[in-house]
Parts: structure tokens; C-alpha cells; sequence
């Protein structure tokens, strides 16, 4: 049995399933995506504001943040028709 796109909730993290962290400024850190979709028929955006985001893979992104704070990350998947879009659980991040 196949489950709909839209049962799944998109799951991200910072490896090992931690959802926390805490960074020095500059510092790179890796978020990946922990829920397989089929990477040719979605789009995969993270929205991490402020900071600078750079695509390893579907599943990987490296990010790194210039000013200190708490902040919090998340994964937008959609459709490539745009149709469906959903969103990840929120990761927390404070940089130092």
C-alpha cells in the first residue's frame, strides 16, 4: 500500500535525530532531511533566516549564520506543479 504525499510530515534534523543546537558564529552546521520523498517530482526549500544556506543534496543543506541569536529552521516541501506543499518540524538553533 502506498501512502499520500499529504500523510507524511517531513521530518528534519541535525543528524542522529537532534532537533537542538548551539553554534559559534561562522560556524557551518548540517540539516538533513529525514523523510524520503521522490527527489525528480518535489521541491525542497529550507527556510533559515539569516543565514546562508547552500544546497548539498535534497537531503543535505550546510548553513552558517553571521550575527548571534536564536533561531529556528525549517523545510518546506512541495510539488513540482505546486499543488501541495508541506512543512517540516521546526529545529532550534543558537548562535553564539
Amino acid at each position: 500500500m502506498i501512502q499520500e504525499l499529504k500523510n507524511i510530515t517531513p521530518f528534519v534534523s541535525f543528524g542522529f535525530g537532534l532537533t537542538r543546537a548551539e553554534i559559534n558564529v561562522a560556524t557551518p552546521v548540517t540539516v538533513w532531511l529525514d523523510t524520503l520523498y521522490n527527489q525528480s517530482e518535489f521541491d525542497f526549500t529550507i527556510v533559515a533566516n539569516g543565514a546562508t544556506v547552500v544546497k548539498v543534496s535534497n537531503y543535505e543543506f550546510r548553513l552558517a549564520y553571521v550575527t548571534t541569536g536564536n533561531r529556528e529552521i525549517y523545510l518546506n516541501v512541495g510539488t513540482k506543479d505546486k499543488v501541495t506543499t508541506l512543512k517540516s518540524n521546526t529545529l532550534t538553533i543558537i548562535v553564539k
